[in-house]
């Protein structure tokens, strides 16, 4: 798909010209249908976290659970569901059985103004560590879920689940990561801060961002 990409914007800088199309693109968001409507366990989960129990983290991308990952995306999300870009992964989150919350992980982009500034690193730091990086493109808690700090509860699980699942299947190489203080954590943004002693770790600072609030740009 990049490839492609790169493609059409040299054919529009006109620098090649391109055979014509043979077929319409199966990955245009037209020609896409959108994920089916599942009927979802929609008992009311209230109460202080600590009833919740072990909350079970299952990564879904590829699996019988991920049509019903899309559905709660698309039926409940402001955003709705987009199919991600790239290498990503899926998660749900459950309590007693029961789905809870959706979260999406995506590889970062290569260019971001702002997340750049925010970082601080030269461009020859940003090749070298884009890598680390990986990004919270949605992240939804059910409607029906009212527990107080779940959202950073479960962002502080993430930012220890992402770089081992990470580097298994984005090739993501951010082993050894660890959450950092609540100081932090605000406006929705979660910064996870590597533990390990190399430079190339200590210059990335990874960045996780939870889009709860910010829509996607």
């Amino acid at each position: 798909m990049v490839c492609r990409g790169l493609l059409l914007m040299l054919e529009r800088a006109g620098a090649i010209q391109l055979p014509a199309a043979r077929r319409a693109s199966p990955n245009r968001p037209e020609g896409r249908e959108r994920p089916e409507p599942l009927v979802p366990d929609n008992l009311p989960v209230r109460g202080p976290l600590s009833e919740l129990g072990v909350l079970e983290f299952q990564q879904v991308r590829r699996t019988p659970q991920e049509p019903l990952f899309n559905s709660l995306l698309e039926q409940y999300h402001y955003l709705r569901y987009q199919q991600p870009v790239g290498e990503h992964l899926k998660y749900l989150v459950s309590a007693k059985g029961q789905a809870i919350a959706c979260l999406a992980w995506c590889s970062a982009p290569r260019h971001l103004a702002s997340r750049d500034r925010f970082i601080g690193w030269s461009a020859e730091a940003r090749k070298r560590n884009l890598r680390m990086l990986a990004y919270n493109t949605r992240f939804l808690i059910l409607p029906w879920v009212q527990v107080p700090h779940l959202a950073s509860h479960i962002l502080g699980r993430m930012a220890k689940i992402v770089p081992h699942d990470g580097s298994r299947c984005m090739r993501i190489r951010c082993i050894g990561w660890r959450p950092s203080s609540t100081q932090h954590v605000s406006r929705g943004r979660a910064i996870a801060r590597p533990t390990g002693s190399t430079s190339a770790a200590r210059q990335a600072a990874g960045t996780m961002r939870a889009r709860t609030n910010v829509p996607s740009r």
